[in-house]
């Protein structure tokens, strides 16, 4: 075995890093709402699929606070999540940065008497600074900065070892991202040209209405003023199929409860996310929140098929959400949005075909979401090199 050779041991933490804690009041409203001219600065977040990158924004932005930015700039640092994928590490070369306050940024000490390799501290440590510092480590985990800061020590090998061990894992990363590139293909993947039906295009505006919901029903206002309930509220966010809370009926007005079958999206976030709502029998019904969009049917709905609605149109509203910088989908992004529909020799929509065809998107999800978990698992590996 190779006998290493150590600069220091027990060293504690705080005495070789710093951390910058997030912005309060930063969040993905705040930047879609910055009427900066110039999106210079890197917004950082929690760790959500495989970036950290919430967005840009102006480095000027005042936040509702009346604060200035806090801004990481011209350094190279390790953003640390708070929650989300809590305790997550990814380096940061030298840029402009802010974050949100799901995240901390770690630097290196000014005066610092030791050399260290900030890819080489994240590849040694991590995992170890994952079991020993959430709060859980399952479910809602919060990574405590100030206890990490307190409690940690490090043994540091001479920079000559963390280069060598870093160069190392370079060429594994290399093969990693090579994986996580056809993950990303595989989840990009959608059916096209499906042949042996009759198929019309009709825009999307001519069958729906959209509306976004209603900015009052947020986890804050729903836990502070005792609105706990059993209607759905339903987000941005992609998990739990799109719901954020519940909020009791008796608070909701009727213009906000949307109990007929529909399809929504997400509005930010997971910036166009579609979801069918409301097609099993007697649906209990939702509330969104202004994050959320939804398409109400202007049309007779009997020979319509939500989920093949959904598979149609997902890609449509991807690649629209793609031409904002901050990954936004409003209606205005949506006007160009065709759908492409199976018609009867009648000229009716025909739902049998909708059917058939979504049977056929649904075998094709299916088979993804096995191959994308043998990939996870494969991703999930840890690797030892001492």
């Amino acid at each position: 075995m190779l006998e290493i050779k150590y600069q220091a041991r027990n060293v504690p933490i705080n005495q070789c890093f710093e951390y910058l804690s997030g912005n309060t009041g930063l969040t993905v409203r705040t930047i879609h709402n910055s009427k900066g001219k110039n999106y210079d600065c890197t917004v950082l977040s929690s760790s959500l699929m495989d970036s950290t990158s919430l967005g840009y924004i102006d480095s000027k932005t005042i936040l509702p606070n009346g604060k200035n930015l806090k801004l990481f700039k011209d350094k190279e640092g390790i953003v640390v999540s708070r929650n989300g994928y809590a305790g997550t590490m990814s380096y940061l070369k030298p840029g402009l940065y802010t974050l949100t306050d799901h995240a901390y940024i770690l630097y290196k000490s000014v005066g610092l008497k030791y050399d260290i390799d900030l890819n080489w501290f994240i590849l040694e440590y991590q995992n170890d600074i994952r079991k020993k510092f959430l709060t859980t480590q399952s479910g809602n985990q919060t990574f405590t900065i100030t206890k990490f800061m307190k409690q940690f020590k490090i043994d540091i090998p001479t920079i000559e070892f963390q280069k060598e061990l870093s160069q190392k894992y370079r060429i594994i990363e290399k093969e990693i991202q090579a994986i996580k590139e056809q993950r990303d293909k595989i989840i990009e993947f959608n059916l096209e040209n499906i042949t042996g039906y009759k198929m019309i295009d009709v825009p999307l505006f001519s069958m729906f209405k959209p509306h976004q919901g209603n900015a009052i029903f947020t986890k804050k206002n729903i836990n502070n003023n005792g609105w706990k309930g059993n209607i759905p509220v339903i987000s941005s966010n992609t998990d739990n199929n799109g719901i954020l809370d519940y909020v009791d009926i008796k608070y909701v007005k009727e213009k906000d409860y949307v109990k007929t079958p529909c399809l929504t999206w997400s509005v930010d976030g997971y910036a166009g996310k579609l979801f069918a709502r409301n097609i099993e029998p007697d649906p209990i019904g939702f509330v969104a929140n202004n994050h959320c969009g939804i398409l109400n049917p202007i049309i007779d709905i009997k020979n319509i098929y939500f989920p093949y609605l959904v598979y149609n149109l997902q890609p449509q509203f991807f690649k629209n959400a793609k031409n904002d910088a901050n990954k936004k989908l409003g209606n205005n992004q949506m006007n160009d949005i065709i759908v492409s529909i199976p018609v009867t020799d009648s000229g009716d929509y025909d739902l049998n075909a909708q059917i058939e065809i979504a049977n056929k998107y649904q075998s094709v999800e299916k088979l993804k979401s096995q191959l994308l978990s043998k990939i996870d698992e494969l991703l999930d590996i840890e690797i030892d090199f001492m």
